[in-house]
């Protein structure tokens, strides 16, 4: 339990740092952002909290409901690298858990759903099977 509000207090430490960086000025998503995740530690209080999506049927549900893909696109202020970090803190806040990755220069989500992964394009809520965990 010590470890989840650890790694909870570094993420949101790590999150501050990515949207509070010194040389960018701040967008009004990029505030709205860093005010819902102030409280981030809280919404994780223990690991029972924490799950993977149970289906593709969820994950694309959930999707539909968030509306980071609706944050206009700005090139070199909200891009492929803020899309995917925006919809990786809004999933953990929510309680799921998915990561972000980068691939040449194009930043993208991925989450496990069982024992197979998918690649999800959070500027237009794209999922994409990459195969299996095992593979």
């Amino acid at each position: 339990m010590k470890y989840v509000a650890l790694i909870s207090s570094i993420l949101l430490v790590i999150c501050l740092a990515i949207l509070v960086p010194q040389n960018r000025s701040l967008t009004q998503e990029n505030i709205e952002l860093r005010e819902q995740f102030a409280g981030i530690s809280q919404a994780w209080s223990g690991a029972a909290d924490v799950r993977e999506f149970s289906s593709v049927e969820e994950l694309k549900e959930w999707l539909a409901q968030d509306d980071t893909d609706e944050i206009p696109f700005v090139e070199g202020t909200f891009d492929c690298d803020d899309f995917a970090r925006t919809l990786f803190y809004r999933a953990f806040y929510d309680g799921y858990i998915i990561g972000y990755y980068t691939h040449g220069t194009h930043a993208r989500n991925i989450c496990f759903i069982g024992e197979d992964f998918y690649s999800i394009e959070p500027s237009y809520d794209g999922v994409y099977y990459l195969g299996k965990t095992w593979e």
